[in-house]
């Protein structure tokens, strides 16, 4: 039924190779444990350690070859060996040419890395190992130079899978995170170490792991600037704002199809959250709104009731309970509900609160309302409850960030179902959607893809570009703050050249040092090109299965439930006027299983029924769509349809050419953590 991102069949990758294993298909070398140690103390270029153990269990030594799949968006900086518990530091050395050797001295090991063969593909490194004694365990560490993102204030990477290619490798992964403070949890996808030292998940799996964001804020606007021998990297991130106080607050709950079916019980999370750190004396009141917006307060009642007033909230909660979810999202009815309790409320510094999935026609602009909020000095904020941006971020693609700057209004996006005091804090002092994005480098410098629309608070933005000639000595950020500029420059971070290739030895480090980077003759090239193939092809394959709606799908669900209801409406017009005949155009917004708004864009009719027009908007509305796995597009489709008035006793026909237009909104499937 859906279209899917990121399936791709199993490969196996890393390697663990001996002269006997390619042989004899013998194995008497065995990694013992795998482990992934993560230096979080600077997070826009941490450190992550790769650590293995390799035991000879022959009678005699064994020369290896260990390739392994590494993270994506990392450099290899530095190699260390251990025998016995004493770690020797490595250094770096020419690359060499790989050519296969018969012996290099005994406890020398080289390590180098691959860049992959595609834009998929997972970057490999390469781990040569030379004479390692019979009985004995050899311990290897590369580390390397991370350049993670940050997604809902948390900064991630993304550990690559291993579907193992030979059995005499370690089957779990430990993780670890350094460098957070005392009893500070770090996170393997979803679950929380809980104070545990180190966490352990199955190594054929893609993990991401994660740890709170531990940088001070310097400002509102914040950025750093990494460049490097070819190429640089700008984060940007939009920091919190003056903290909001205001006196009263208009909730408006969006009760659409597409929110949690627990938004009622998540809605009082942020009522209680909210008038415990509010004063006293701030009153509220309340609407919801879906295809249309409706009061959730008695209109009639002569004073507001105060926020800490729980019999008055719980009232609120009630009527949510009984109006229920529906299919549309209205937000425009509900400014203009909003914005006359406003007149009510002789509030000096009001503030609307707009809790929402995030899933907001953008076809029905909002801008108007910008400056008649403005006049009343009323702030309006964006409460976003959505897990999957609550996770990975808000995109500065998102429809949302539109609508936000449409409005000048601030963004924050959570988990409602656990919203505490010091979330309602933070929410209080989100900043506005930061417009008008710039960057200036200075002459040959470029960035590689569009720049975001605008910037929201509580994720990076992270920008690669390249340059030409002189490495750029600053950039100088500008964005649109509602009516202020604001304007930040930040000087480049110069990072030292990726060494080619590194050596290490548990003997004599100098001895191992003369050596380039080469592998044992009897590694043949065919089996190195079919090992780094594998490290690529499980980097394909790592993406989680996501659903996406089509043309055809969403074309099959118009002709079942949208022209059968339109077909009837045009025969009813025809009992009224026998020759009306025409086109019509259907414009749809869609997603998360719901229509969010419908109407008619265009028409064409011989003569005008405003009830035909009412009715064919209804058919649109009784579209049932379905909800892809993980899908957080939007998706607008116009769609036309020609009413054939009949000739003798035939009924009226409905015909289209099947031609829809669909425009996905927001693109999430591939790459969601850039």
């Amino acid at each position: 039924m859906f279209i899917t991102i990121g399936v791709a069949a199993r490969a196996r990758a890393d390697s663990l190779w001996t002269e006997a294993s390619v042989r004899d298909a013998y194995t008497p070398v065995e990694e013992l444990s795998y482990e992934i140690i993560v230096d979080s103390r600077n997070g826009y270029d941490a450190r992550v350690r790769l650590r293995v153990a390799i035991h000879n269990s022959s009678i005699r030594p064994q020369d290896f070859v260990l390739t392994l799949g590494a993270p994506r968006h990392t450099e290899l900086r530095a190699l260390s060996v251990a025998r016995d518990g004493h770690w020797s530091h490595g250094q770096a050395i020419d690359g060499g040419t790989g050519t296969p050797v018969d012996v290099r001295p005994a406890g020398t090991v080289f390590a180098r890395r691959v860049a992959p063969g595609d834009r998929d593909g997972l970057p490999a490194v390469e781990v040569v190992g030379y004479g390692l004694d019979a009985g004995s365990t050899l311990q290897a560490e590369l580390e390397f130079a991370a350049y993670p993102v940050m997604l809902g204030g948390r900064w991630q990477i993304d550990l690559p899978r291993r579907e193992l290619r030979t059995a005499n490798m370690a089957t779990q992964r430990r993780v670890l995170v350094d460098g957070l403070p005392e009893e500070t949890a770090f996170y393997v996808d979803s679950a929380s170490s809980r104070g545990a030292p180190y966490m352990i998940s199955r190594v054929e799996n893609t993990v991401t792991v994660a740890w709170p964001d531990q940088l001070r804020r310097a400002g509102q606007l914040d950025g750093h600037f990494l460049v490097f021998e070819d190429r640089f990297l700008v984060y940007l991130r939009l920091g919190r704002s003056r903290r909001l106080r205001p006196d009263h607050i208009i909730f408006v709950v969006d009760r659409s199809r597409s929110m949690s079916p627990r938004f009622r019980r998540d809605t009082a999370q942020v009522f209680r959250a909210l008038a415990e750190v509010l004063p006293e004396r701030t009153t509220f009141s309340a609407i919801t709104f879906a295809r249309d917006a409706k009061s959730l307060l008695n209109a009639s009642s002569v004073a507001l009731p105060r926020l800490r007033h729980q019999a008055a909230r719980d009232e609120v909660v009630r009527k949510l309970d009984v109006v229920g979810r529906t299919q549309g999202t209205n937000l425009p009815a509900a400014l203009e509900l909003a914005h006359a309790q406003l007149k009510r409320s002789r509030a000096t510094h009001p503030l609307v609160v707009v809790i929402t999935d995030g899933r907001l026609p953008t076809s029905r602009s909002v801008a108007p309302w910008r400056a008649r909020f403005a006049q009343r000095r009323a702030e309006i904020l964006f409460v976003i409850d959505d897990p999957i941006l609550a996770q990975y971020g808000i995109e500065a693609t998102h429809p949302m960030v539109d609508v936000a700057a449409e409005l000048g209004a601030r963004v924050s996006v959570n988990r409602l179902a656990s919203f505490g005091d010091s979330d309602a804090e933070a929410l209080l002092s989100a900043p506005r959607v930061l417009g008008d994005l710039s960057l200036s480098f200075g002459r040959g410098a470029s960035v590689g893809q569009n720049l975001p629309r605008g910037l929201v608070a509580g994720s990076f933005v992270r920008l690669e570009g390249t340059y030409a000639g002189v490495a750029p000595r600053s950039v100088t950020i500008r964005g649109r703050d509602g009516s202020r500029s604001v304007r930040k420059r930040v000087r480049a971070h110069r990072m030292p050249p990726v060494p080619s290739a590194l050596v290490a030895s548990t003997e004599d480090l100098v001895l191992a040092a003369d050596d380039s980077f080469v592998r044992p003759r009897w590694y043949k090239a065919s089996l190195r090109r079919e090992s780094l193939a594998a490290v690529a092809q499980a980097g394909r394959g790592g993406l989680e299965v996501r659903g996406r709606l089509d043309q055809d799908i969403i074309r099959r669900y118009l002709r079942a439930h949208v022209r059968p209801r339109a077909s009837a409406c045009y025969n009813q017009a025809l009992g009224r006027q026998p020759d009306q005949q025409g086109r019509i155009e259907y414009d749809i917004e869609m997603g998360k299983g719901e229509v969010m708004w419908a109407q008619i864009a265009q028409h064409g009719l011989r003569h005008d029924d405003a009830p035909l027009l009412a009715c064919l908007t209804e058919a649109a509305w009784s579209l049932e769509v379905p909800a892809g796995k993980l899908d957080a597009a939007t998706y607008r489709v116009r769609y036309p349809l020609g009413l054939v008035a009949p000739v003798g006793p035939r009924r009226g026909e409905l015909t289209t050419d099947d031609k829809i237009l669909i425009d996905s909104l927001l693109e999430r499937a591939a790459n969601l953590a850039q």
